[in-house]
């Protein structure tokens, strides 16, 4: 039983330690958003042949990227703090997370690098990378859905424990 007590000790550090790295990244993402959102607004009076729907998209995919850590980070708090970490929220909150992770990749997938070139007129302001972006992606993609199966087994078997005592 001590060995337990060490093992949820260190898994509630760990959370803690998520949780916060998670909502420093949506600190940073929020950042992001505003600096695109601003140059949105400075190319936008600019340029006269400004490709709206190429803004739409990377805002969105800006918008889903700033929101899924606070989910995360959301999964990570209510592990580190409740009773019963394993709850049947905690698949939820990971689900919509890997749905919020997938729709900005396939925002990143339809959305052309190329439009770049003519959307900006000032390159000094922002420069997007020429490389893929959806790439990095994909593994934290399955991880969370992986992860969401797995909690939510693990919530099966406590349940199933509690019914047993």
């Amino acid at each position: 039983m001590d060995n337990l007590a060490t093992e949820r000790k260190h898994a509630t550090i760990a959370a803690m330690i998520g949780a916060i790295a998670m909502a420093l990244f949506a600190i940073a993402s929020i950042a992001v958003l505003l600096f695109y959102i601003y140059a949105f607004e400075v190319v936008r009076f600019s340029t006269p042949h400004l490709n709206l729907a190429w803004w739409q998209s990377r805002i969105t995919s800006l918008v889903l990227n700033a929101l899924s850590p606070v989910v995360l980070a959301w999964f990570f708090t209510h592990f580190a703090r409740s009773t019963n970490p394993w709850g049947k929220g905690q698949s939820i909150r990971l689900l919509v997370a890997g749905l919020m992770l997938t729709l900005e990749l396939i925002l990143d997938c339809i959305r052309s690098e190329g439009d770049m070139a003519i959307v900006i007129s000032r390159p000094q302001l922002f420069l997007e990378p020429p490389f893929l972006r959806f790439l990095p992606m994909v593994a934290p993609i399955v991880f969370i859905f992986c992860l969401a199966m797995v909690v939510r087994y693990a919530n099966a078997l406590q349940e199933d424990s509690d019914s047993i005592l």
